[in-house]
């Protein structure tokens, strides 16, 4: 199978056919892509406070079983143990494909800021962000809570079966 070439961004608009509006016309593209970008982590946020929510709800009844507040016996430990680790299985694969998206639309961002006079997202990143001073890439947080918390999930289920 051959390698596919790495595509570059292409315009269906030359600047010599757009009666100078191509300066206008990119600009307003570009700034709708960012707004696009913007509402794409705004979502993922909301993603984000939903499993937390669940999270919480399966605190709370692993807390209830543990303390002998309610009788599910082992068979229902187990499952409810199984649907809070799958919860944070689809947890973990929305934040890997929210990475994946992401990174896709910030390559896509700086290659149309290729085109424009400033560069501010490439900077930021380049010059600000990579030079590790003060910055935290919260990516790794995203993916490790879901994996944290299926390792609390088994052991929960694993007290509550003990008790």
């Amino acid at each position: 199978m051959a390698k596919s070439k790495k595509r570059k961004l292409l315009s269906n608009l030359k600047r010599e056919d757009s009666n100078n509006d191509y300066d206008v016309i990119l600009l307003e593209q570009y700034k709708l892509y960012a707004q696009k970008l913007e509402g794409h982590h705004n979502r993922h946020i909301n993603i984000v406070k939903f499993f937390i929510s669940i999270q919480l709800i399966f605190l709370s009844g692993f807390l209830f079983v543990i303390k002998d507040e309610i009788q599910i016996g082992n068979f229902g430990i187990i499952i409810m143990s199984l649907v809070a680790i799958l919860f944070c299985l689809v947890w973990l694969a929305t934040s890997l494909s929210h990475n994946r998206l992401s990174t896709a639309k910030h390559e896509t961002l700086e290659e149309i800021e290729s085109y424009l006079p400033i560069r501010p997202f490439s900077y930021e990143w380049d010059e600000k962000l990579k030079s590790g001073k003060k910055y935290y890439n919260i990516r790794g947080i995203f993916i490790s809570i879901p994996i944290l918390m299926s390792l609390i999930y088994i052991s929960l289920g694993v007290i509550a079966l003990l008790n």
